[in-house]
């Protein structure tokens, strides 16, 4: 490909012959709502012809953009592109066309971007109305004078089709308007057909381009509205939904100091306890922004600490020095900011104020690649900037690795180093294997694509014979398999489990042996030692079993455990056990605030379907129950394939059950956990036996406690959300409304992306997942909300999130037109600031809030949402609270 980023200095010969020779002598204009003919004046379509309505959606301001003909036949070449929405109706031969250049003034001068013809490509079908997709640019900054232009298509009929008949139509008569991706759409015949069935005459109703928002069907959330209303009805649920939970923890290699982070009171904290005396000194406290966390804690010595604060897609590294006195009282402390984020691979705790740091980030600083290993001298800023001045010697020829692994003493031995094949439009993979300690003598011991799927390795072993990695290529469950460092090729299996998928393995803090595994089982984690013997802890599980514990860390001379603890209805605690005398001490919660909030109760559910397959499900119920059976609401997960859910705190379900609503979550045929063969059986199941397995369960879950099925309520997200609106097409005496998030509801439209297109392997997956639209359209049809509309006849709410790039806008944007159409109990709420994931926390208060109300409604329950019928937080004594400097 050329679309790398070029700066073009012409001369003024330079700029007439390209004129002269490349280009049509006439310049084309976007947005001048008339037709463009390119061969003549004649406006009748020739046999060879056709219209093709462009659209493009720009980020930047362009002033020349060039569109050839595969072949032979006249560019296109339009002047003064400008940011935003441009339009253009061309009558043109057919054929293939593509995006050729694209020049604007971005940086520091006047910019070429060239393009292959197997890049940006589409077709113009002749006696048709050709629309490609909504085409949008981006440039993203590589490096200094360096960038690269993107151009992706997007199908956004919805928007585009009213427009169009709005701007065009009086060009092109009654020709069919066609989408001309690389699937079929049959949202056109279909809307008009609908239009006409149902004599909808105000077509200026599902105009949603250039109408007054104040005049659309939709609703909108923006975050800088807030959510005052929403807190005031319900008071307790941003207590329960704040989840940017802070589970870090460590002892200090003498084993006198514990390092903590909590988050209480909306504040993030980081403590450190002395031992001796349990006196908590607080050397870190901020009110960090909504999805802001701790994401490490590590001690580098024994009175200095890295830790490291994530932000959306930001990290802040931060080491942290301690002062004592001579009563080992803590006096001060004082932090040196590391210039990149990054992980600690070896804390050099021998050394004082030294660790072996890694930068995971690919990109470049002043030209500089910043992606290596550095031995950093934490003492001070001014060593900290000298240190990251070169990279470690062992390490220095690399600069795009995305995972380092050292052996037991701390050194650096392996690096998976990445880049990107552009002949084969693949990403490669080189690993790379250090044979001698004190040595530079790397070997590069495997080269792979991607798509070959060659597990990562997560440990070497003791004689550094082979490295361990998970993987299911050898059988049914996910287990641990050997692979040589000499040319990583598989050995065989290390361990493996045929009733469950291993998901972790435990290793002796101190031999650094591996003692055993970790697996789910009934939703929850659970751990397998190969000897009960190095199982330390046995006697603290088995008097506590309602709560999982795991060993963090263990000093076995100082005779100390820290201990991390969990139930179903808390985010956690910490533990300091004493093996000496076998005294456990609570040392805090992760979440006080929360520990206090009412919860429910929690059950796993097992059935058996009707074709022998076993599913599992997560029911909470309210603790207290009044003499009336709960309603129920049952919370498909998204995927569909490959995700599962746990029995793990779910703080939304706990939240419901204090509202006296019940919640189910099931995991289906195609979640992951259970093997390959159970994951299979989802595919090209939507709409069919996964909905059967959740209906199952649902009526299962009713029957065994006592749930009431006439009040039953479906909800979620992605998958989750198109499962829920399915749920009342196929069974619709039982679920009386949905709640859709970001979901799918038109299966043939996932695959309106021109970017998939050149991934082949990406499009085979997703069709093997979905089905495939150039075999199986009409089935895809049939399994879609859009096309079932007219059977759904139950209230239902759509959220959407207006920058989900995963699943479009379109989507909920179709649903949207047939509420209006067939004046369903139905409705949209956009939000303004999210995407497929919620990124702000009053965002999930809105939804949640807004979803509660609505089953409330339309399940009629006695539940009010006024502030006099919630508790008061019984709020608890702050632990000692010294700020240090």
């Amino acid at each position: 490909m050329k679309n790398k980023f070029n700066r073009t200095i012409l001369t003024h010969f330079a700029w007439v012959f390209i004129a002269f020779y490349s280009f049509p002598l006439a310049a084309l204009k976007f947005n001048e709502k008339e037709l463009i003919v390119l061969h003549g004046d004649e406006k009748a379509l020739a046999a060879d012809e056709g219209y093709l309505y462009l659209s493009v959606d720009s980020e930047n301001h362009f002033t020349t953009v060039v569109l050839d003909r595969v072949g032979s036949g006249k560019r296109l070449r339009f002047t003064d592109m400008a940011a935003g929405e441009n339009h253009a109706l061309i009558q043109l031969e057919a054929g293939i066309y593509y995006w050729k250049s694209i020049r604007g003034y971005l940086l520091f001068g006047l910019n070429w971007f060239h393009f292959d013809e197997d890049d940006y490509y589409f077709e113009v079908k002749p006696g048709v109305v050709n629309y490609p997709g909504t085409w949008q640019s981006n440039f993203k900054l590589t490096g200094l004078l360096q960038g690269y232009l993107s151009i992706k298509a997007t199908n956004k009929a919805t928007i585009e089709w009213p427009y169009f008949k709005q701007t065009y139509s009086q060009y092109t008569g009654q020709t069919p308007f066609e989408y001309v991706g690389h699937t079929e759409d049959y949202y056109n015949t279909y809307l008009e057909a609908l239009i006409d069935k149902y004599d909808f005459k105000a077509r200026q109703k599902i105009d949603y381009q250039n109408t007054d928002k104040s005049n659309l069907p939709v609703k909108y959330f923006d975050i800088d509205d807030g959510v005052e209303l929403q807190k005031k009805q319900f008071p307790l649920l941003s207590d329960y939904l704040d989840s940017d939970d802070q589970i870090s923890g460590e002892i200090n290699p003498q084993g006198e100091w514990i390092l903590l982070s909590s988050k209480q009171h909306k504040e993030t904290m980081i403590e450190v306890v002395n031992i001796k005396t349990l006196k908590s000194y607080v050397v870190f406290k901020e009110n960090l922004p909504a999805r802001a966390r701790i994401r490490h804690l590590q001690w580098i010595d024994n009175d200095s600490f890295l830790f490291d604060i994530d932000y959306e897609k930001y990290s802040f590294s931060q080491v942290l020095h301690l002062e004592t006195n001579d009563n080992n009282e803590l006096t001060r402390a004082h932090s040196v900011e590391l210039p990149m984020a990054g992980s600690v691979l070896s804390p050099l705790v021998a050394q004082d104020n030294h660790m072996v740091f890694a930068n995971h980030k690919m990109s470049d600083v002043g030209g500089k690649s910043i992606n290596g290993v550095y031995l950093v001298d934490t003492s001070t800023s001014k060593t900290v900037k000298k240190s990251f001045k070169k990279k470690l010697g062992k390490t220095k020829r690399f600069d795009r690795v995305i995972d380092w692994l050292t052996d037991a003493s701390g050194v650096v031995r392996s690096a998976i180093e990445v880049e990107y094949d552009e002949k084969a439009e693949q990403v490669l993979f080189h690993h790379w294997f250090l044979t001698q300690k004190g040595t530079d003598d790397w070997v590069k011991i495997k080269t792979s694509y991607a798509d070959d799927e060659i597990p990562l390795p997560v440990k070497l072993s003791e004689d550094e014979t082979f490295f361990y990695a998970f993987s299911d290529q050898y059988g049914d469950k996910k287990s641990v398999h050997k692979y040589s460092v000499k040319d990583y090729s598989y050995i065989g299996p290390f361990y493996e489990d045929s009733e469950v998928e291993i998901n972790g393995l435990i290793e002796d803090p101190t031999t650094h042996q591996i003692i055993g595994y970790t697996y789910m089982e009934n939703g929850l984690s659970k751990r397998k030692f190969f000897n009960e013997k190095n199982d330390r802890i046995k006697a603290l599980r088995a008097k506590n079993p309602q709560i999982q514990l795991y060993v963090r860390q263990h000093l076995a001379d100082a005779g100390l455990m820290l201990i991390y603890g969990t139930t179903q209805f808390s985010k956690g605690a910490w533990y300091l056990f004493q093996q000496n005398n076998g005294q456990i001490i609570k040392l805090l919660d992760e979440s006080p605030v929360y520990e206090k909030l009412p919860k429910g109760d929690n059950f796993s559910l097992k059935i058996t379907a009707e074709d022998g397959v076993d599913i599992e499900g997560y029911l909470v119920v309210p603790s207290l129950r009044g003499d009336d059976k709960p309603p129920l609401v049952v919370i498909p997960h998204g995927g569909p394939i490959g995700v599962r859910d746990t029995a793990n705190n779910d703080e939304m379900q706990h939240f419901f059950a204090s509202k006296g609503i019940a919640t189910l979550k099931v995991n289906y045929r195609g979640s992951s956990g259970y093997g390959k063969q159970f994951k299979e059986m989802g595919n090209q199941q939507w709409g069919e036996k996964i909905e059967s397995d959740i209906h199952s369960m649902v009526l299962h879950a009713a029957k065994t406690h006592d749930l009431n099925l006439n009040k039953v309520c479906a909800m979620g997200g992605s998958y989750g959300g198109y499962s829920a609106v399915m749920l009342t097409v196929l069974y619709p005496d039982v679920y009386q409304c949905a709640v859709s998030l970001h979901g799918v509801m038109d299966l043939p439209l996932l695959f309106a992306n021109d970017s998939m297109f050149k991934d082949d392997e990406f499009y085979a997956r997703l069709a093997e997942i979905v089905g495939d639209p150039k075999t199986d359209l009409d089935r895809l049809i049939q399994k879609s909300p859009f096309y079932l509309a007219e059977k759904i006849t139950k209230p239902i709410k759509l959220f959407h999130g207006v920058n989900d790039e995963r699943v479009t806008l379109e989507h909920s944007f179709r649903m949207q037109q047939m509420f209006t159409i067939l004046k369903m109990n139905a409705d949209l709420t956009l939000l303004m600031d999210e995407g497929h994931s919620m990124k702000y926390l009053n965002s999930n208060i809105f939804y949640v809030a807004e979803s509660l109300k609505f089953i409330i409604k339309h399940l009629d329950l006695p539940i009010k949402y006024s502030p006099d019928d919630d508790q008061e937080l019984i709020q608890e004594d702050d632990v000692i609270d010294y700020i240090l400097d």
